[in-house]
């Protein structure tokens, strides 16, 4: 096993999570420092956190058998706000495609090229990577051409979830 910490910087710490549609069944975990287990765990067809910056929503949802997420930003909200400090990863690139990949000892993470959406219109978007070597630490966040300020529009970090 190997973990990548992700953290949304400066973010809402007051936000609020609301649950979508319940999905059918429940799980349980047992874990040794849990010996009876949390049991009839609920899962949900889609999670919500309300305001993680303002003006911004961050929504989770399964999607063909994977975990996405998406950034709801409203009309005059500063999507730059949004920046995910990344630790662990041995190294941090993009590549020809503007897919992001996270290298680990146990093999590659990709994301692809964040898909923006305004209007219908797919907006021209990239990832930005900023390192901080003493922290051992990188930033990412959104650059995106031809944007209206003053209409709404999603964010799509368009998640692989794993490559070698």
């Amino acid at each position: 096993m190997y973990r990548l910490d992700i953290n949304w910087l400066k973010s809402n710490s007051n936000t609020t999570v609301v649950k979508g549609k319940p999905l059918p069944g429940f799980d349980n975990y047992y874990y040794s420092n849990c010996p009876n287990g949390a049991l009839n765990v609920q899962s949900f067809k889609e999670v919500f956190y309300k305001n993680i910056y303002s003006g911004i929503d961050l929504k989770w949802y399964e999607k063909d058998g994977s975990l996405e997420y998406d950034y709801l930003v409203a009309a005059g909200a500063d999507y730059k706000a949004i920046q995910l400090e990344i630790k662990g990863a041995e190294k941090i690139s993009i590549n020809e495609n503007g897919e992001i990949t996270f290298s680990t000892p146990l093999g590659n993470i990709v994301e692809q090229a964040p898909l923006v959406i305004q209007n219908g219109r797919t907006l021209k978007a990239k990832w930005v990577i900023t390192n901080n070597a003493l922290l051992n630490t990188s930033v990412l966040s959104f650059n995106i051409d031809g944007l209206d300020p003053k209409q709404s529009f999603v964010i799509d970090p368009l998640v692989r979830v794993w490559g070698t």
